[in-house]
């Protein structure tokens, strides 16, 4: 067993088969990069780029571009130490990274990954908990296991495979599994750039509390499910401390997009070939608001914005249990927006399947509006409208 990060460099090419066991945020392990925090993270607080790594390819103060990093082995990273290690130097941001890269590299995982959220559970601390991250131009491959395991903490985000930038494509031919008591928001495979391609071709699991994006993107992404996806939404009603992020009541989906206005960024499709299955978790401390959805859509900025087109030629499934009935269905539009903004979404082929309409929706809807005019149905449907549930 390695307990130290194992790295390389720029343009340079690393493969692993051994068991790394990474805790301690010293020497080799910690990362601190050079770019700045947010104007919004350094007005409130130290936030300073460290990473606790496993495996990864690095300058000085940098993730390297160009690398390829294939791992055979085991990783496990743990936050336990990295968590103390914040609090003692006053530091209020984190995060841990298995596999990291910089632009334009390729992460392949053949192995397993283990993501411990061992932190203090009470803490304040931000982290970012990332098994497989890297920069604009990437390419990532899961063909083996990765897995989220402990109580986790309120103010956690966990982001399993993708990044922060543009031009990403994700691909999960593997397990990826959450099992975590605590965390804010949790996004499988993820991205906050343009232009980027999200596709599960494995299985995912997901049992958390928090804001669930399994696979979540921004405007200008393609995202694909020819999978499994069965996620549980212990649904609970959270007080947001992340300097960015709007407070929400709980939200459990399988595909989100979230988009800005404009026609820079073109549309790209959103569809499901395999199985969804979302069973929401409600209590007293959900409050009354929760949602789930197979495919969620919301829009934060008024303007014009190109028409949105989504598909299901595979299987939804919602459940429910609480202590009121919450507003569920195959997609949501706009339903936790803030702001009075509206655009056009239009489904393709749909298999609704057998159901109470009134009990059950297809579409729910706040703001906006769904064309028609090209869907195809696995029923009969005169009257689209009863497909429609406003909000």
């Amino acid at each position: 067993m390695r307990e130290t990060s194992i790295k390389t460099g720029r343009s340079m090419f690393l493969t692993q088969d051994d068991y790394i066991n990474v805790s301690l945020p010293t020497g080799e392990n910690l990362l601190e990069m050079q770019y700045a925090s947010t104007p919004e993270f350094n007005a409130k607080g130290n936030f300073r780029n460290i990473a606790l790594l496993g495996m990864a390819a690095v300058d000085e103060h940098s993730l390297a571009p160009d690398a390829v990093l294939i791992n055979k082995g085991r990783i496990d990273i743990h936050l336990k130490d990295l968590c103390e290690y914040c609090k003692e130097n006053g530091i209020n941001a984190g995060r841990c990274m298995a596999m990291a890269a910089g632009a334009h590299s390729t992460l392949i995982n053949e192995g397993i990954i283990n993501v411990y959220m061992d932190q203090d559970p009470d803490t304040d601390i931000i982290f970012y908990c990332n098994a497989m991250f890297a920069g604009p131009g990437s390419l990532f491959v899961n063909k083996g296991e990765i897995h989220y395991i402990g109580c986790g903490s309120w103010q956690s985000l966990i982001r399993g495979v993708g990044g922060m930038a543009n031009d990403l494509y994700v691909v999960n031919e593997g397990l990826i599994t959450v099992d975590v008591e605590r965390a804010y928001q949790t996004k499988i495979l993820h991205t906050a750039g343009w232009g980027c391609f999200l596709i599960n071709n494995g299985t995912i699991k997901v049992r958390v509390a928090g804001r669930i994006m399994a696979i979540g993107g921004i405007s200008g992404s393609a995202m694909v499910n020819n999978g499994i996806m069965e996620i549980e939404s212990i649904a609970t009603l959270l007080e947001c401390k992340i300097p960015f992020l709007y407070e929400f009541p709980p939200l459990a989906s399988a595909l989100y997009e979230h988009f800005h206005h404009g026609t820079d960024h073109p549309a790209r499709p959103v569809v499901n070939t395999g199985s969804i299955s979302i069973r929401l978790i409600g209590s007293e401390a959900s409050g009354p608001d929760a949602v789930a959805f197979g495919f969620y859509y919301i829009m934060e900025e008024p303007g014009d914005t190109p028409v949105r087109y989504l598909s299901n030629e595979g299987t939804i499934k919602i459940t429910q249990e609480g202590p009121v009935k919450y507003l569920t269905g195959d997609v949501g539009v706009n339903v936790q927006s803030k702001k009075d903004v509206g655009f056009t979404l239009c489904p393709q082929k749909w298999n609704i399947g057998e159901r109470d309409f009134e009990k059950d929706p297809v579409f729910c809807i706040a703001k906006g509006e769904f064309d028609f005019s090209h869907s195809e149905f696995d029923m009969d449907i005169k009257d689209t409208d009863k497909l429609v549930h406003r909000v």
